[in-house]
């Protein structure tokens, strides 16, 4: 999937069970370290 279309189906499964602030700002922060790191996988990142 495209980053584009990842966040159109974010909406669209948000649309049927409605995501909180919080779970909405770790998956953009999460696609945003996706898409610097070029999108290599696995990546890692500190908690």
């Amino acid at each position: 999937m495209t980053y584009i279309e990842l966040i159109n189906e974010f909406w669209r499964q948000d649309g049927f069970k409605p995501f909180g602030a919080m779970d909405t700002r770790v998956y953009l922060y999460l696609l945003h370290q996706c898409k610097i790191r070029g999108w290599l996988n696995p990546f890692e990142l500190q908690t």
